[in-house]
């Protein structure tokens, strides 16, 4: 009885202190294979070795932004590289992006920016339009070509006239509009 014991308490201190998946490291690993321009090994490891650890309570706020704009980074550079322009992915590069968003993530411009895109993408142009006019100015280049994006969209949707001249508008008053734009 006293064996039996011992070896539960051993077996329970063996589970208890056993060392924790690094995931913060998993996304490291990730990022980098983003910055490599390898998105399908990217996204790989974020969802086969990450995504099932995530809802851990050890895992941070900060590692699950990381997750999702990781994951969302990933597939954008999948359009880029392989050429696959599919409205699934542009669902899934919004959905990353709010989850991050949710999980606390301020997305930087560059971020912003393919989130733009994707809603542009999606026919969200209203809200995409919002989200073009709270770019910095940072990003008034990008914020031209998209609005730029944005209007053809709006011309090719047959109700959208009176949105598309708003938007024509809003771009020629935009201080970062040259002239061959």
């Amino acid at each position: 009885m006293l064996a039996g014991g011992l070896l539960l308490g051993g077996m329970a201190t063996m589970v208890l202190t056993s060392p924790r998946p690094n995931v913060e490291g998993m996304v490291g690993q990730a990022e980098r294979l983003i910055e490599a321009k390898r998105p399908n090994e990217a996204l790989g490891v974020l969802n086969n070795r990450v995504r099932p650890l995530l809802d851990e309570p050890y895992v941070t706020a900060g590692t699950r932004q990381r997750f999702h704009a990781g994951r969302a980074r990933a597939i954008v550079l999948g359009i880029e590289t392989m050429d696959v322009e599919a409205i699934s992915n542009h669902e899934r590069i919004v959905e990353e992006y709010e989850k991050a968003e949710q999980a606390g993530l301020d997305l930087p411009s560059d971020d912003r920016v393919r989130l733009i895109r994707s809603q542009i993408r999606l026919g969200r142009l209203d809200v995409a339009s919002i989200a073009i006019d709270e770019l910095p100015e940072e990003a008034a280049e990008a914020r031209v070509t998209l609005r730029r994006q944005l209007i053809e969209q709006a011309l090719a949707t047959p109700t959208m006239d009176e949105f598309s001249d708003e938007q024509l508008a809003k771009m020629s008053e935009d201080p970062a509009l040259s002239v061959d734009d």
